[in-house]
């Protein structure tokens, strides 16, 4: 196990968006909740994690956490908060809302059928996600 760099150099890589955690704790040969800890203590305050439940109101079953509706919902929820996002996922994210609203469609999920498309409808109050019913 390798040990992290000085906190300058850890604050440059916190502050670029071009780093995630997870990248973080590969370049440097540690583990994912090493780098968290060393945020928290040279960020105390600050939220640990992203929260996506604005755009992501379900809970979704491990088998679909990684189709690409919740990746791009979570990629706008990042943004949402001002968290960094790599380029190709933020510009990936904001297209496929802009098709959604462009369509008149909304994102939805249930645990049987994954992510699905269906048009927006009176009852919508969110532009693109239909919460749970």
């Amino acid at each position: 196990m390798r040990i992290l760099p000085d906190d300058d150099t850890l604050n440059e890589l916190f502050d670029s968006p071009a780093f995630t955690f997870a990248e973080i704790a590969s370049v440097y040969g540690t583990h994912l909740s090493a780098v968290a800890q060393h945020y928290q203590r040279l960020h105390p305050g600050q939220p640990r994690r992203a929260r996506y439940h604005s755009l992501i109101p379900w809970v979704v079953a491990r088998e679909h956490n990684h189709r690409s509706a919740v990746n791009h919902l979570r990629a706008l929820a990042r943004l949402e908060n001002g968290l960094p996002v790599v380029e190709k996922a933020r510009r990936q994210a904001v297209n496929w809302r802009a098709a959604l609203i462009s369509n008149g469609a909304v994102v939805y999920y249930d645990r049987a059928n994954g992510f699905t498309y269906p048009m927006r409808d009176f009852e919508d109050r969110h532009p693109f996600v239909r919460p749970p019913r």
